[in-house]
């Protein structure tokens, strides 16, 4: 465990006080956040309803920044971007049979 000197905590102290601070202003703001994710919902409703059957198994989900709540706002732009994904039921290859 590192020991430090009164003055060294305090320094210490008052950086991570800053780091958060900025940290705070980089993240979405919880209405940037809340867009996101009734878009993405959205897009999964949209699909849902298709007369596609293979659309309608569609399940779309926020992965990377967005479900880990750690998107940094773009500067000087009211735009960002949202990871996600759309799993499609019974597309792809055959499940494997045992032999």
């Amino acid at each position: 465990m590192t020991r430090y000197s009164r003055d060294q905590f305090l320094r210490h102290s008052h950086l991570t006080g800053i780091l958060e601070l900025i940290c705070q202003e980089l993240e979405l703001t919880a209405a940037q956040h809340a867009l996101a994710e009734q878009r993405y919902h959205t897009i999964g409703r949209w699909l849902a309803a298709s007369e596609d059957l293979v659309l309608r198994t569609a399940s779309v989900y926020s992965q990377g920044s967005i479900k880990h709540r750690t998107t940094v706002r773009p500067r000087g732009q009211t735009e960002f971007d949202v990871d996600l994904v759309c799993h499609m039921t019974g597309i792809g290859s055959p499940a494997p049979t045992m032999r």
